[in-house]
């Protein structure tokens, strides 16, 4: 078992990464690109300076917390084809610059009205895991 951390990157978390570095256990970071919109493409420019940041501090990400879906996907209104694009390149793009990676989305309610808090207990998420090793 590998003990990790979230991290939400040095724009948007009030922990660095030497602080994470610093505690007795945590060899990796859970993380993601915060910055980036449900169905904007992640460009391995961009993958490999989060990869380049995290490694820098003596950790490795050993995960991605999540590649967005766009609501267009969801719904599948007019932009569906072009944000499945983005998200299928997206994967791709993380694969080529990570090495041992997972990511995980989390599309509870795509479409309709959300359950009353009586069918909460019988509705379980949806998670979709991708695993690759190199």
């Amino acid at each position: 078992m590998e003990m990790t951390m979230r991290w939400y990157g040095s724009k948007f978390d009030t922990v660095t990464l030497k602080q994470i570095r610093q505690t007795a256990y945590a060899t990796g970071v859970i993380t993601m690109l915060y910055d980036k919109q449900p169905g904007e493409l992640w460009t391995q420019e961009e993958i490999h300076a989060l990869k380049e940041e995290v490694e820098a501090s003596g950790l490795h990400i050993s995960g991605i917390e999540s590649v967005n879906v766009s609501d267009a996907i969801k719904t599948g209104s007019a932009d569906r084809d072009k944000d499945i694009d983005a998200y299928i390149k997206s994967l791709e793009n993380l694969g080529k610059r990570i090495s041992t990676w997972y990511a995980t989305t989390s599309c509870r309610y795509s479409t309709g009205q959300e359950p009353s808090w009586q069918e909460e207990d019988r509705t379980a998420p949806l998670f979709w895991h991708t695993h690759r090793k190199r």
